[in-house]
């Protein structure tokens, strides 16, 4: 896993933006955007269609309560923190970020997550910590890349530290939950 954030963090800091204006001057050039408690009324996906070498992307706390349906246009994201937003659904489009490799969205108000969020056959780190998730899917175990799983401050309903080994290998990095019977 520390490999996976000395690549993100290998990003020229001449690519790193921390406002959309900014970022927008040369929309090609942003390779990472960081935004942190600045309130964005909607995702700004017109903005973010501009910067097509985008490869990391935080949003957090930015009260964000829904994404859009089609997330293509971010399909070279390799991360992606929504953390500490108002989310509620993740739209089955998340499928299309097949080059994530890390995803955070944590402390958000998330129910359920779409079946399409199996697809995402790269991604090392999935953190969904302090969400109201009630169930997880043996479809994990599709994430062979699977590293650290974080679903603690859940409504999980009770699942093994057993049966998620067996879903996930004995390798993955569990955090405990309330729900989990790790």
């Amino acid at each position: 896993l520390s490999f996976l954030f000395t690549s993100v963090r290998l990003i020229a800091q001449d690519s790193v933006f921390f406002d959309l204006k900014s970022a927008l001057e040369n929309p090609v050039a942003v390779k990472e955007l960081k935004m942190k408690k600045v309130r964005l009324d909607a995702f700004p996906s017109d903005q973010l269609e501009q910067m097509v070498n985008l490869k990391a992307l935080t949003l957090k706390q930015c009260e964000i309560m829904s994404l859009p349906s089609d997330l293509s246009f971010l399909s070279g994201l390799e991360y992606l923190d929504l953390s500490a937003n108002q989310i509620t659904e993740i739209p089955s489009g998340i499928g299309v970020l097949v080059n994530l490799k890390f995803l955070d969205l944590s402390s958000n108000e998330i129910k359920q997550l779409p079946s399409s969020i199996y697809s995402l056959l790269n991604i090392e780190a999935l953190v969904l910590y302090a969400n109201s998730l009630e169930d997880l899917s043996p479809r994990l175990a599709e994430m062979k890349k699977l590293n650290l799983l974080d679903v603690r401050g859940n409504q999980l309903k009770l699942i093994s530290k057993k049966e998620l080994k067996t879903w996930l290998g004995s390798e993955v990095n569990l955090k405990k939950s309330s729900g989990c019977n790790c």
